[in-house]
């Protein structure tokens, strides 16, 4: 691609939506209401960030990370 453009697996990765990642219905609600809707959104959080989520818990964490790592995606400054 041209400078400047993403690589296609960081395309697919931005297009997959939270309610296509397995994470239960009410971590989804949770999550959109804290303004993350895609795997896009959950990369650019780091741990810390999602301790700061409200309505989200230690299950919900857990949840959300097993979730990223079935997607190839991770937290922020994660490997």
């Amino acid at each position: 691609g041209a400078v400047g453009e993403c690589p296609a697996e960081v395309d697919i990765m931005s297009d997959t939506r939270i309610e296509d990642m397995g994470i239960s219905d009410r971590v989804v609600r949770a999550l959109r209401r804290n303004g993350i809707r895609s795997a896009s959104d959950l990369s650019m959080c780091d741990r810390l960030d999602l301790w700061k989520l409200r309505g989200i818990g230690p299950k919900g964490r857990k949840e959300i990370v097993a979730a990223m790592a079935r997607h190839g995606v991770s937290l922020r400054g994660m490997v």
